[in-house]
């Protein structure tokens, strides 16, 4: 049987820090046309696929990429479970190699991901190729194009491999403690990649504003927009680099976790900047997901089911002589949501009672 080669979108809606993420408008565009723009163009692809979920959120998704010619896999499985949602596209596709795209990756050019496939294709033994950027070819790090290429068997050996939910949630990651499960090569990009370094992912607002920034420059009306053009920009233009520099690109060995906004219907308005941008620090500076929630929202029984993880610390900004049985109720059956409830002063009944309840706190006004 001949090679059968795909690329691979791998994408879904339910961010943490930016919800709705694969379809955030990026000047004027959905981010995931970029991906479809760059794959569309490439040589070396039998065809196009995007590996998603069956969660409710990403059926508008799915619909769009149909709608854009792209073919659609809507893994049943759990949806931090992204190694075997490749794994399952890659099977219902009956490919023999791959290359893929990560979702919040909207710069990785037709001449890399072609040069993948022609480097794979030229070297029969090989079941990976790896830039030169990645840690375990010990190289200077390169601009981020959140890519990787794999022969099918190989990748395989990855899925076995990948037995803990860190490894399956972060594709490849078991490679970096087990670089002897597959056979592999690597391929350096051009010099311009390895200037730097910028952040060139998108999982925050700070980073569309700065591809909004980027693209506003260099529209190109009737041609795309490479890297080259972007890094060739970002040169002369500090003060757009400065836009998302300081946002914290989360560790693969870090958990994602979520905070909980309690926002009473009575703060006043003058203190929804403040809030906004306690909220907008966490997200980039702490690489913290939020998640806002109003007293008429109660029962609040139906966030417990939110994806997040568990985390020690609570911020409270607090005011009144009690909390309400309502936030009594969350925390006690659902410690693994942190509260952060904002009102003007912290009143020290409330933070001995969340101290009672396991919580380590931070008060602030």
């Amino acid at each position: 049987m001949s090679d059968k080669t795909i690329g691979i979108i791998v994408a879904r809606m339910t961010s943490t820090r930016l919800p709705g993420k694969s379809l955030v408008g990026i000047h004027g565009r959905p981010l995931l046309s970029y991906h479809v723009e760059r794959l569309k163009a490439c040589k070396g692809f039998d065809e196009l696929w995007l590996a998603t979920t069956r969660d409710d959120a990403d059926t508008p998704l799915a619909q769009w990429a149909e709608a854009q010619g792209i073919l659609v896999y809507r893994h049943a499985g759990d949806s931090n479970d992204v190694v075997g949602r490749l794994t399952a596209t890659v099977r219902q596709a009956q490919a023999t190699q791959f290359v893929f795209v990560l979702g919040d990756s909207p710069l990785a050019d037709p001449f890399l991901l072609d040069q993948y496939v022609e480097t794979l294709n030229r070297h029969p033994d090989w079941e990976y190729v790896v830039l030169l950027d990645d840690e375990l070819a010990g190289k200077v790090e390169a601009a981020y194009c959140g890519t990787g290429c794999y022969r099918t068997q190989g990748w395989l050996k990855v899925d076995a491999a990948s037995n803990t939910p860190h490894y399956r949630e972060h594709l490849g990651s078991v490679l970096r403690e087990n670089p002897s499960l597959v056979t592999m090569g690597s391929m350096r990009l051009p010099d311009l990649y390895y200037e730097g370094p910028y952040r060139l992912s998108i999982d925050t607002q700070a980073d569309v504003d700065f591809f909004n920034a980027v693209f506003s420059a260099l529209k190109k009306p009737d041609s795309m927009v490479t890297m080259a053009d972007v890094l060739t920009y970002l040169r002369e233009h500090p003060e757009v680099v400065a836009i998302n520099k300081h946002v914290r690109q989360k560790q693969v060995h870090e958990k994602t976790n979520t905070f909980l906004f309690w926002v009473d219907a009575d703060v006043p308005d003058s203190c929804e900047p403040r809030i906004r941008e306690l909220a907008k620090m966490l997200e980039e500076v702490f690489s913290v997901g939020i998640q806002w929630v109003r007293p008429s929202q109660i029962p609040v029984k139906k966030q417990a089911v939110l994806p997040v993880k568990p985390i020690s610390k609570c911020i409270v900004i607090s005011a009144e002589s009690h909390i309400h049985q309502d936030v009594q109720r969350i925390l006690s059956e659902v410690p693994e949501i942190p509260l952060i409830g904002i009102r003007p002063e912290a009143i020290p009944q409330d933070a001995q009672r969340l101290k009672q309840m396991g919580y380590d706190l931070l008060t602030a006004t």
